[in-house]
């Protein structure tokens, strides 16, 4: 065991990823019309982890995938069919086998009390579907010693000693020499035809057999022969597979394309390529000092390496990227028993499980959905015969997507359900003595839900009621630099939309500067910049306005609001640069534009502290400081200024 000790955490992953397998073919498998191949998917998945389990002593995962695999292997044989119950069962099972693998990675203490009860589960779910005690002992019954470790299918009675230790089928019947005793073979090798007393001499056979001869002809010599090779074309199936064996190799070939890496690994590389893009906005900087006589050459080679780091930055961002799918398939599971317990007909739709997201955003936007795919499930879809009561189909849609616009991940939260009630929303919030926002616009009383505490539910349930959940959703959008709006239509539905940046590690952005400090803003905020002229200043309230686009724009004095300017920039001698955000638009006023660049993004908080209105800190390329904004959060400036 401490040999194949170091290949324990191979182990567990691909453990892992057939657990996920078998839970996804189970949430799609269609009882009505069930896929054989799905089927076959799964039962090969439970057979994977028996096998490898067994090999490494991972007993409690042994035998209660041994269970799951009879009852597979049952039914992709239609002696059983598999109802809805007996899939809720097989899914409990797969929860417990995670479980079981999650301590044998941690080095638990395996709680045998959950696993005997998960097999009575499955035990007492056969006899209510098949009604036969018998089938339901034989299914149940754990296999003894298995010398092939789950590896191998051995479909016929062997003999009580089988020198080829069932590593090796004998499809034809060989009558042995009754003078051989012994068999140099081993069992290695297949003999077509046994031995007879003219044996070929040495130099004639060198083939050892493992070359296949031509067809043999019968000859005299050959009388006292008893072949048992078969005549008709039973045999085909055996040469169609040898002819398509290179078709094996070269799908291994693709399989080995790809290697594991740990996840510090890729971080680590990341880092050192953000380090590189510092490094070369310092060369940018001394290479606009140097002397004339080399200064093209140097530019020459400046813009030359500034394009082989963009390209070896994209290259191992694209590393550190993963499919969103990684995140939306968790959630057929929750849906399907949710949608069980509260007794609803709901149907999860995922479209865009392609969209690539950086890797750390995977990891930490699973909770934020998890919260509010509950609250669609629970609070947004009607009970079905309300649905049919108001002309709407009785099983509700729950529509998650992905999408990627411009520099930001688009998920969408989508239900058909009866939407916010505006009403009594605003009646809670006043129960608990939250502020009411003045415009009371739907958008603001919609962003009330997201307050610590707030719940509309009547009752307090085990699925929601607490008002725990909406203001975490919040606040871990937010520190991933991302934003959630609603859309609300009572009787129509509701739609949470979050958007969030492709990347936490680095960003294209406009180097500003105000109040002699140095500032960055997001490029994929910014509309445009411009330097204002005296017909476009309005002022309404005693706030400046700008005019431009036809439209008013509201302005925030980044100098006078960050850095700690007492007197506001006089608009006719600064610059505006225009951005926008899901919810406003605004005008951003500075001293003056430096230039666009590449930043690597270093988190502030962990330094120092939540900063309103900043989203981090780079390193600019003299060394010194500079501090990025956060355009979505800059809108709460507005709101005090007007």
């Amino acid at each position: 065991m401490d040999n194949l000790s170091q290949y324990n955490e191979v182990f567990f992953e691909e453990a892992q990823e057939h657990l996920e397998t078998m839970e996804t073919l189970l949430l799609a498998y269609d009882i009505d019309a069930p896929d054989m191949e799905e089927l076959n998917s799964v039962f090969r998945a439970a057979h994977s982890i028996k096998g490898g389990s067994d090999i490494f002593g991972f007993k409690a995962l042994t035998g209660l995938t041994h269970v799951m695999e009879n009852m597979l292997d049952s039914a992709r044989n239609n002696e059983l069919i598999l109802t809805t119950d007996l899939i809720t069962v097989l899914l409990e099972t797969t929860d417990v086998l995670k479980n079981i693998l999650s301590c044998y990675r941690e080095e638990s203490e395996i709680d045998w009390e959950i696993i005997e009860a998960s097999k009575a589960r499955l035990g007492a779910t056969l006899q209510e579907v098949t009604g036969s005690g018998g089938q339901v002992d034989a299914l149940l019954e754990e296999d003894g010693e298995d010398q092939g470790f789950g590896f191998f299918d051995n479909d016929d009675d062997e003999d009580e000693e089988d020198q080829g230790f069932g590593f090796f089928e004998e499809d034809f019947d060989v009558v042995k020499d009754s003078t051989n005793e012994e068999d140099v073979g081993f069992g290695f090798f297949d003999e077509n035809i046994s031995e007879s007393n003219e044996t070929p001499s040495e130099d004639e056979n060198i083939g050892y057999g493992f070359f296949n001869d031509g067809p043999l002809v019968e000859t005299p010599a050959q009388g006292n022969i008893k072949s048992s090779l078969p005549t008709d074309q039973s045999t085909t199936p055996k040469i169609l597979a040898n002819k398509t064996a290179p078709s094996k190799t070269s799908e291994t070939k693709s399989e080995a394309s790809s290697i594991r890496v740990e996840t510090n690994k890729i971080d680590k590389l990341v880092n050192l390529v953000g380090e590189l893009v510092i490094t070369q906005s310092m060369l940018n900087l001394i290479g606009s000092e140097v002397h004339e006589s080399i200064a093209d050459k140097m530019q020459s080679a400046l813009i030359e390496l500034e394009r082989n780091t963009r390209e070896i930055q994209e290259a191992v961002m694209s590393v550190r990227m993963l499919p969103i799918s990684f995140v939306f398939n968790r959630f057929p599971r929750l849906v399907r028993d949710l949608s069980t317990k509260l007794e609803k007909k709901i149907n999860l739709v995922i479209e865009g499980g392609n969209t690539e997201i950086d890797k750390n955003l995977v990891e930490k936007i699973s909770d934020p959905l998890l919260h509010l795919i509950r609250n669609s499930v629970d609070h947004g879809i009607e009970m079905p015969s309300k649905r049919i009561g108001v002309n709407k189909d009785e099983t509700g849609i729950v529509k998650l997507s992905a999408a990627q616009r411009g520099g930001e991940i688009v998920i969408t939260i989508t239900d058909d359900g009866a939407g916010l009630n505006r009403e009594r929303i605003i009646e809670k919030a006043l129960e608990k003595e939250i502020s009411l926002p003045e415009p009371l616009s739907d958008n603001a009383v919609w962003q009330l839900i997201f307050e610590a505490g707030f719940s509309t539910a009547a009752e307090v349930t085990d699925v929601s009621g607490r008002g725990v959940g909406m203001d975490v959703v919040r606040r871990n959008i937010e520190s991933l630099g991302g934003r959630i709006d609603i859309t609300s239509a009572a009787g129509i539905g509701t739609v949470f939309t979050i958007s969030l940046p492709l990347t936490l590690a680095i960003l294209d952005g406009m180097t500003v500067e105000a109040s002699d400090q140095v500032f960055i803003i997001p490029l994929v905020n910014i509309v445009e910049s411009i330097q204002p002229v005296a017909e476009q200043i309005k002022r309404i309230k005693g706030k400046q306005l700008l005019w431009v686009r036809e439209e008013y724009w509201p302005l925030i004095d980044v100098g006078k609001t960050l850095g700690g300017n007492t007197t506001a920039t006089n608009l006719e001698t600064g610059i505006v640069v225009l951005v926008e955000t899901s919810k406003q638009r605004f005008g951003l006023v500075i001293d003056s534009l430096l230039g666009q660049q590449q930043v690597v993004i270093k988190n502030l908080e962990r330094h120092y502290r939540r900063v309103e209105g900043i989203a981090g800190a780079t390193i600019m390329g003299d060394g010194s400081v500079a501090l990025i904004l956060d355009v979505d959060s800059m809108t709460q400036f507005i709101q005090s200024n007007l």
